[in-house]
């Protein structure tokens, strides 16, 4: 079978360090998309649209034979999505919220590929324990928290205040792993022949 080659739209290290774990080794093109919700947007309106924005902002000069990847991540709470803390004391205010409550982690992925595109949400709950002052200030000291949703990652020192999930524990981590794979099979993407993309292919290169 000829050789897949696999690009992920994302900054994300998280999302590189998981399809690593199941053996691929992606070309890795950061989007330049601004995240910011338009009026009126829903937050599955917002991550969708910024998940599409993302894979779009990657395309020039890549083969249509490529298969692209992009994904967006929110923590979504009483139907409010909850962003990345803008600083410490912001970080404090949401582990406070999530703290004794139930809430769900929203990724939207979406795959480019021959001149068409596919774009699916998966969705995880996810329930905290209450969490005292003290560990939510032990956490902050030693966590780095400023680039996650949410303000924390379950597979850091957070995951000592989660009692339980349900549903897709990658999806948490930011990249919902056989939701990627169901969505390579539909797109007759096979896994097993994926390769790291040439940079110098096609008309214009990778950028």
């Amino acid at each position: 079978m000829k050789n897949q080659k696999i690009v992920l739209a994302s900054s994300s290290p998280r999302r590189l360090e998981l399809m690593r774990m199941i053996g691929l080794e992606p070309t890795v093109l950061p989007p330049h998309v601004e995240e910011i919700p338009l009026e009126g947007e829903s937050p599955g309106e917002f991550i969708r649209r910024v998940t599409l924005e993302k894979g779009v902002s990657v395309l020039d000069g890549i083969s249509s034979e490529a298969a692209v990847f992009s994904a967006d991540t929110a923590v979504i709470l009483e139907g409010r999505m909850i962003g990345k803390p803008r600083s410490r004391e912001h970080a404090h205010r949401i582990l406070q919220s999530l703290s004794g409550r139930m809430h769900e982690v929203w990724t939207a992925l979406a795959l480019f590929h021959r001149g068409s595109r596919w774009l699916e949400m998966e969705k995880t709950r996810v329930w905290f324990a209450g969490i005292s002052e003290a560990e939510i200030k032990a956490y902050l000291d030693v966590e780095h928290y400023s680039d996650k949703a949410g303000a924390y990652a379950i597979q850091g020192r957070a995951a000592l205040f989660v009692q339980g999930i349900q549903g897709c524990y990658f999806n948490v981590m930011g990249f919902p792993l056989r939701r990627f794979y169901t969505m390579c099979q539909r797109a007759g993407i096979s896994i097993s022949a994926a390769v790291v993309p040439d940079v110098n292919a096609g008309s214009g290169g990778f950028r």
